[in-house]
């Protein structure tokens, strides 16, 4: 359900009288269904799109190179650090997020799934996601110990109706791959409506629509049409870094781009590598007729594209890698200004297509033999012309560090898994040699323990010798070793109640006359003598062998999930009586606390009954502005049903409960004008 932004007067007005006459002549039932689609499409924004598709002209366009360009390799490297620190700085405090266009499927490469669940061949088999996810974390924990806080870095991937539930439940399957689950955001793709050439909307069926996506540019529109602009407004986001999923290279949240756009006040800036050669199929940014854009080489004369300058270079080689960084304020200025819209409108690309329609009059599915229908789409750099050029900029990198798109099927020429993967692991055979290291194998480096080539002076000597082709330079083996051991300990035996006591009684003397005698203690298990206690009140209602860090199927990878520790005998098993636990509760409270050694373990008070269910699902808290006290908050995945409504009273709130990592340590500030910020307006009166 999205929102209400067009009433009965739209339509009529934008001469969409056919549907009116329809509905009156439908079931109640189907009406609601109907006329819920109607409301939440923005008729008067279509009907301009199609009003400048009518009205356009093939007029005369002034080409030319943008000027505002900045390359990484010729700047020196004091300038780069200090971009580095302030884009650190940045990104430390909560000020950049990363929206992920990932709404395609992997039919091209024989994948029938989402592609970002698609595995390329890597030596580790880890998918697209996964590697994003990892390379996110190693961004937190580098900007950790480098800045000392780093906030949780928000991750909003906007999937399609036909992979949303797929995506997140492939998240949830792997527990967000290390990262919270409030600090990923799924949201859907909008569509737009399919006309005919005359601009009525058509029907696939009796009740429904007939529509298609509006391309990878309406992830704007689909940010702010559910509220997740106003929710990055309150939580003081600035900067979106747009990428695509299908770029296994890509530098999400590159400091040194987002320090060079902060320091130039630039409200775009877009990456790009250098063409291969001048026949090469990809878009390039120009200026046409001084506003910055995106032109496509086939839509480029062939004595533009073989131009070159002074030097022998093409003088139109930046080309585009659908990477780019853009303002919040920018993004939410498109919408919420009358005329910056209506020149996006302007923007639509539209291609004529044959299309199955549903016949109002005839009342069937008809198959036209011919073009009957218009299609419209956006792409993320049809804005570009919005942005003045003095505030737009280019940043060019190298193809080899972040350029490795899977776009055609393996076995193809270019832009196929084999060719990401290669790229892959050729950068990391340059970090290895860079660090004066050589290995005869092919190896992959984890992005859980890199960003980008950083901290790996420590790791790379412990993979030295080792014979395994491929080899997988990663923390998973090394990180077995300092994961908690499970102490066996002996099995207790029934005894009396009073026993136990004694026994402590009498175990003081030997051990004090060991001690005067220069003996090591006997090893003592509060453990053991806690279990005794408990398991003597009533042995079989407990759940032996439990500990916080204990490895199961829901928590293979050894989390702890729990706060606060929980011990064996906090675990009561669901399926006895409450009888049962209501007298071990106060044979529990009979327990004097001098009857154990350590201050880690103590009576219990009250039972904590858990489902078994649930125990190994983590629990995540958060630090309330408002209250000192810690409170356990849900994920901030926005409720289907309540989604399309602009709730800013909704968004405030969770703003100030926004989850962040045990590790660090500052809380995200709430800012002021998220407190003053006010309702959006809409297009329904």
């Amino acid at each position: 359900m999205r929102k209400k932004v067009s009433n009965y007067q739209d339509y009529q007005e934008c001469k969409q009288q056919h549907l009116l006459n329809y509905l009156s002549t439908l079931e109640e039932k189907d009406q609601e269904k109907l006329l819920e689609k109607l409301e939440s499409i923005n008729i008067r924004n279509l009907l301009d799109v199609y009003s400048h598709y009518k009205e356009r002209l093939n007029e005369n366009c002034n080409i030319n190179p943008i000027r505002n360009v900045f390359k990484v390799s010729s700047t020196p490297q004091e300038t780069l650090q200090q971009y580095q620190k302030l884009g650190e700085q940045l990104i430390s405090k909560g000020k950049v997020c990363v929206a992920m266009m990932a709404g395609g499927q992997g039919t091209r490469l024989g994948f029938n799934m989402a592609k970002g669940m698609y595995d390329i061949g890597m030596p580790s088999h880890k998918t697209l996601f996964q590697i994003f996810c990892e390379r996110i974390l190693s961004l937190q924990n580098m900007i950790q110990i480098r800045m000392g806080q780093c906030l949780p870095i928000q991750f909003f991937i906007m999937t399609s109706d036909v992979n949303h539930e797929e995506t997140k439940r492939y998240f949830i399957e792997n527990n967000y791959f290390n990262l919270q689950s409030d600090q990923i955001t799924f949201f859907q793709q909008d569509s737009l409506p399919i006309l005919s050439k005359d601009g009525e909307i058509l029907l696939s069926d009796h009740t429904s629509i007939l529509e298609g996506p509006d391309g990878n540019g309406g992830i704007f529109n689909s940010l702010y049409n559910q509220g997740y602009l106003d929710y990055m407004k309150c939580l003081g986001i600035k900067y979106i870094h747009i990428c695509p999923v299908d770029n296994i290279l890509c530098k999400l949240c590159d400091p040194i781009w987002i320090g060079y756009t902060e320091a130039n006040n630039l409200t775009i800036c877009s990456k790009f590598v250098k063409k291969a050669y001048a026949e090469e199929k990809v878009g390039m940014h120009v200026l046409i007729n001084d506003k910055p854009c995106m032109i496509e080489y086939s839509e480029m004369i062939q004595d533009d594209l073989n131009k070159t300058n002074d030097i022998g270079d093409l003088l139109y080689d930046a080309g585009g890698i659908a990477q780019m960084i853009c303002t919040v304020e920018f993004t939410h200025q498109i919408y919420e200004d009358p005329q910056t819209r209506s020149k996006l409108a302007a923007n639509y690309h539209v291609a004529q297509k044959k299309y199955d329609y549903y016949d109002l009059n005839q009342r069937k599915v008809i198959k036209p033999e011919s073009i009957n229908a218009l299609k419209f789409e956006l792409f993320y750099f049809d804005c570009f012309p919005l942005c003045p050029e003095e505030q737009f900029g280019l940043i060019e990198v190298r193809r080899e560090d972040e350029f490795a798109p899977i776009k055609n099927a393996p076995g193809e020429k270019s832009d196929t898994p084999e060719t990401a993967k290669k790229l892959y692991m050729d950068r990391d055979q340059k970090w290895v040699k860079d660090y004066g290291f050589s290995f005869p194998q092919q190896i992959e480096i984890s992005a859980k323990i890199t960003y980008f080539g950083e901290g790996l002076e420590n790791i790379l000597p412990k993979y030295l010798g080792n014979k395994q082709n491929p080899l997988i330079i990663t923390n998973d083996r090394l990180s077995t070793q300092k994961q908690p051991q499970l102490v066996k300990q002996p099995q207790p035996t029934q005894q009396p109640l009073q026993q136990p006591q004694q026994q402590q009684q009498q175990s003081k003397q030997p051990i004090k006359q060991s001690q005067k005698g220069g003996v090591k203690n006997i090893q003592f298990y509060p453990q053991v003598v806690y279990s005794q206690l408990i398991n003597l009140v009533q042995n079989s209602i407990l759940q032996t062998n439990y500990y916080p860090y204990q490895s199961t199927p829901q928590n293979s990878r050894n989390i702890q999930i729990q706060e606060y520790p929980v011990h064996q005998s906090q675990v009561f098993n669901q399926r006895l009586s409450m009888q049962h636990q209501a007298a071990s509760q106060q044979q529990l409270k009979q327990v004097k606390p001098t009857a154990f050694p350590t201050q880690s373990i103590s009576t219990v008070s009250t039972t904590k009954l858990i489902n078994p269910q649930r125990r190994y699902q983590p629990k995540m808290h958060s630090q309330n502005l408002f209250t000192s006290k810690q409170v356990i908050i849900q994920p901030v995945q926005v409720n289907s049903s309540r989604s399309p409504q602009r709730m800013t009273l909704y968004f405030k709130q969770r703003a100030t409960t926004v989850q962040r990592p045990t590790m660090f340590v500052q809380q995200r500030l709430l800012i002021v004008s998220a407190q003053q910020y006010t309702s959006l307006t809409t297009i329904k009166q």
